[in-house]
């Protein structure tokens, strides 16, 4: 496979995902933490390797969270 039309591949690809990004911006989400808790927010926006991610709007299932 040519340097070039890996390069294409790369661009279309990368093209899709922040259309995807953009498209769920304000969304309602729900979280699964590790603990067992659900947390619902709205997304605002991610990085690039959806390491790290901000919401607003955080509310809880419930008011006891294990620590």
């Amino acid at each position: 496979m040519s340097v070039e039309l890996q390069q294409k591949q790369r661009t279309f690809l990368r093209e899709r995902f922040l259309r995807l990004l953009a498209s769920i911006r304000d969304q309602r989400a729900q979280f699964s933490l590790v603990n067992g808790n659900t947390v619902f927010a709205r997304f605002c926006v991610s990085d690039l390797d959806i390491l790290q991610f901000q919401v607003v709007m955080i509310t809880l299932t419930s008011l006891f969270l294990y620590c």
